[in-house]
């Protein structure tokens, strides 16, 4: 299990590979503040 913190949502967005974030990871939590903080955007 993969734990992601904003840093490494941060560096996906930046290199525009958060789309494919989910093909890379398949098992991961985000902490509600973290969602909550890319779905605002």
């Amino acid at each position: 299990m993969i734990i992601l913190d904003n840093s490494i949502l941060s560096a996906f967005k930046r290199l525009k590979l958060l789309s494919h974030l989910k093909e890379l990871v398949s098992a991961a939590i985000i902490s509600k503040e973290v969602l909550n903080e890319y779905t605002e955007q």
